[in-house]
């Protein structure tokens, strides 16, 4: 009998690696960057002083301090765009398992490390 079922997120569960493109891509066409200064972007972001603590918010403060003209409804189109649901990011089989641990009663726990290397 399964008591609990823990999985990562990352890679497990949704395609992370496309998130993360789609973020570095808004970087550069609301910055007008090239990919380098797009991802220094998004590490000032992310990094939290001795840890790697990315969210929205902080791309925004780091947008806002780093561009002159900071463009809010592309802001707004581009949460808006990550807050849609897209099945193409959800990795094979991953909602049928989480939705049979779901009509079985049976606690989910999602978690995600984080590793240093994959975030640079």
């Amino acid at each position: 009998m399964i008591k609990a079922a823990i999985f990562d997120l990352d890679s497990t569960l949704i395609k992370t690696h496309q998130i993360k493109k789609n973020i570095f891509g808004f970087i550069k066409v609301i910055s007008g960057l090239d990919e380098e200064a797009a991802l220094d972007i998004y590490k000032s972001a992310r990094n939290q002083g001795d840890k790697i603590d990315f969210s929205l918010a902080s791309l925004k403060k780091e947008l806002k301090n780093s561009l002159k003209n900071f463009d809010e409804k592309k802001w707004a189109d581009f949460v808006g765009s990550l807050n849609r649901v897209d099945k193409n990011l959800i990795i094979a089989g991953a909602e049928k398992i989480i939705g049979f641990l779901r009509d079985n009663n049976i606690p989910v726990y999602i978690l995600t490390l984080g590793v240093a290397d994959w975030q640079n």
